[in-house]
């Protein structure tokens, strides 16, 4: 019988402070998002693996994401519902780590830059202080 592989898996309780989400991911090999099939919410998590560096294991339940993704380095998917499916891609983390995800990576997913969202926040702002000032 091989010896176990050496996986570990820590939850954290939400919500967290945004220094202890970045320790957390900084220490991951891998976030995990896995859904129901069908289920189109969009997920925190993976913009959150994009944006912070971090490869991706997710399901197949959202074909927009699903497409998006396809073909990425860091991302790993499987199918929805598929425990064997996920079994795998987990045991495909341990022996061959995927990329971690370049600055780019958030763009794909339709994220804003730093700039972009100071530039629509900035925007706002003014937008709701004119209006003010009319009252």
């Amino acid at each position: 019988m091989a010896d176990p592989v050496p996986l570990r898996l820590h939850t954290v309780p939400g919500p967290v402070a945004e220094s202890v989400l970045r320790l957390v991911y900084g220490a991951a090999d891998a976030a995990l998002v896995a859904r129901h099939p069908g289920v189109g919410k969009e997920s925190g998590l993976v913009m959150d693996a994009a944006s912070l560096g971090v490869p991706l294991i997710v399901s197949d339940h959202d074909p927009v994401l699903t497409a998006r993704l396809r073909g990425q380095p860091w991302v790993l998917t499987f199918p929805a519902g598929d425990p064997d499916a996920l079994a795998e891609a987990l045991h495909t983390v341990v022996r061959q780590p995927p990329e971690r995800p370049g600055p780019q990576a958030p763009g794909l997913l339709g994220m804003h830059t730093a700039d972009e969202q100071a530039d629509v926040l900035t925007r706002s702002f003014t937008s709701l202080t004119a209006k003010e000032s009319r009252c």
